[in-house]
């Protein structure tokens, strides 16, 4: 066999020697060589065209590697082109054209068929699994593989081949514990054959078909699992199981369990939210007091008893606010609203819970204010009776300014 360099050499070499060469008949053909050196010259020009286009052919099919899967015709193709090279070199050029004709037919008789012969051979790997052939499977898909390396069904196929016998034991073993209804043993060992190989013959209508032997097993599980939790308290958890039970047998006794579970959230939910409130309100924060209790209204609005204590909270909310923004003004009252206001809310605020630290340390410091206020409001009724008295004395006290506020 020749290497497609030696041709080329042989290609090369073969044209020259011919121009140099004179042309006389062959005694061992019948062929006579023709003595007109412009028809040899085109024999062998066409002969050299022929050459070139088949080792063009060769070397576009040899990354195929048809000598796996088509090994007598390449032969007979490398066969051909010998013979063509010998004849060329002895100058009998149309001979060497015909041979050089018929390798590039079989090429391309060749090329053509690679694509069915690759997806037979898958199909034909593909079987033998089923068959639990590994020898014919492997020798298959490793012929797919020749013509395309990297085709995903063939790789796929060949690894499955590599642990097809263990995959047979396990499903073997899977189904003698399944005849003797050990179903999860059998059930593990499918398990197993799948993991080996996802496509396991059986084993995945196998597992389907343990499953629902197995239905009442995992219902009476998954509510045990279910109650237990419940009892626990570990409601979200309790509900997952529950569901699970429901979907494979939806009775009245898991409509029921998870209808408890619903109650106890809810339960749980409010009771969670007057948490909140009660803390709140004993730290005097009534904004979060009030958001707490709406929250557990929202759950349940047929409590009366909530519904009164976020009413007494708002009225505490907004007594806070209301204290704190005269307390922000850093001025005695100026004017007579303000300080009728300021009393009232101490009022309020004194028969309120006065045992609170926030509304004591609010009312010591609105009383305060109100008597140093009305301090003020004396010295300035003093200031303007001399104001009066001044005026009618015809000369004015300029420290009365803003006696006209108290007029």
């Amino acid at each position: 066999m020749f290497g497609y360099i030696s041709y080329l050499k042989i290609y090369s070499n073969t044209a020259l020697e011919s121009q140099s060469t004179n042309i006389t008949p062959d005694s061992r053909s019948s062929e006579l060589i023709p003595k007109d050196k412009t028809a040899v010259q085109d024999q062998r020009i066409n002969a050299q065209k022929n050459l070139e286009e088949l080792l063009l052919h060769m070397s576009r099919l040899k990354p195929l590697n048809p000598q796996v899967w088509a090994t007598d015709h390449w032969k007979e193709i490398e066969k051909l082109l010998s013979e063509g090279e010998s004849l060329y070199r002895r100058t009998r050029y149309r001979l060497a054209q015909k041979k050089y004709r018929q390798a590039i037919t079989t090429i391309e008789t060749l090329a053509g068929s690679a694509e069915s012969i690759k997806t037979n051979k898958l199909r034909e790997g593909n079987l033998a699994i089923k068959n639990w052939n590994s020898v014919k499977a492997e020798k298959a898909f490793k012929t797919a593989l020749s013509i395309e390396p990297n085709n995903t069904d063939g790789l796929d196929g060949l690894k499955r081949t590599k642990v097809l016998e263990e995959v047979k034991i396990l499903l073997i073993q899977g189904e003698k514990y399944e005849k003797i209804n050990q179903l999860n043993k059998a059930k593990k060992l499918y398990e197993s054959a799948l993991i080996l190989d996802k496509n396991a013959l059986g084993a995945k209508v196998a597992i389907v078909r343990i499953n629902f032997k197995l239905r009442p097993t995992y219902y009476r599980s998954y509510m045990s699992s279910g109650l237990k939790l419940v009892r626990q308290n570990r409601l979200e958890e309790a509900e997952s199981f529950v569901r699970k039970a429901q979907a494979i047998e939806n009775r009245t006794e898991t409509q029921e369990l998870l209808s408890l579970i619903d109650s106890k959230r809810l339960t749980r939910d409010i009771n969670k939210h007057l948490k909140q409130a009660n803390a709140a309100e004993k730290e005097e924060k009534w904004d979060l007091a009030v958001k707490s209790f709406s929250s557990a209204i929202q759950l349940d609005p047929a409590m009366s008893s909530v519904i009164k204590k976020k009413k007494k909270a708002e009225a505490r909310l907004s007594l806070d606010q209301n204290i704190e923004i005269l307390l922000s003004v850093q001025d005695d009252f100026k004017n007579r609203a303000d300080f009728e206001k300021a009393k009232s809310l101490l009022k309020q605020a004194r028969l309120s819970v006065p045992k609170d630290k926030r509304i004591r340390a609010q009312i010591k410091k609105l009383e305060e204010k109100i008597e140093t206020s009305r301090i003020s409001a004396s010295t300035t009724r003093v200031c303007v009776e001399e104001k009066k008295l001044k005026y009618a004395k015809g000369y004015l006290n300029k420290s009365c300014t803003n006696y006209t506020q108290y007029l």
